[in-house]
Formats: C-alpha cells, sequence, structure tokens
C-alpha cells in the first residue's frame, strides 16, 4: 500500500511523533505493523495505457486479505491520465 510505504520511510527516517501526530496523512502503519492476514482495506495504483498507446489510466484498486489473491483487488476508482508521456 503506498500508505504504508510512506509510513515505512517516515518510520525509518527517525521523523519525531510530534511533526506526524500534527498531520493524520502521515499516520498510516509501516509495513512492519501490518499483519499478513489483516481484513485493513489497502489501497493499490495502477497505471495502464490503451493498447496503441493513444490513452493512458491509472487505476485505484482496494485489496482487503491476501494481496496475493487477486480475487481480494476491487477496482474503485479509474482517472484518465491527460498527458501521458509514456
Amino acid at each position: 500500500n503506498h500508505d504504508n510505504l510512506r509510513a515505512t520511510v517516515i518510520k525509518e527516517a527517525g521523523v519525531a511523533q510530534s511533526i506526524v501526530a500534527k498531520d493524520p496523512t502521515l499516520s498510516a502503519k509501516s509495513y512492519a505493523e501490518v499483519q499478513l492476514d489483516s481484513r485493513e482495506p489497502r489501497k493499490f495504483y495502477h497505471r495502464y495505457a490503451q493498447g496503441d498507446g493513444s490513452k493512458a489510466y491509472l487505476q485505484e484498486y482496494s485489496v482487503v486479505g491476501d494481496a496475493k489473491d487477486f480475487s481480494n483487488w476491487k477496482p474503485t476508482k479509474l482517472w484518465l491520465i491527460k498527458y501521458w508521456y509514456g
């Protein structure tokens, strides 16, 4: 999860908890804190283009459970990327 990546970097960099406490977007669990069988939804993003490269998209997925099981991945949002520099 991208939120967990940010939390992992913040914690490993030693950012003071007083700074993290001021911004709730920084308070996600680090990778080490997430249980393997977690039922907590995680978001993943995938960028892809049409076969001819004329349009590109960013797809958001919500994953609950084992991320290795793709039946646990549910598409939640889709954005058209306006400026594609493939």
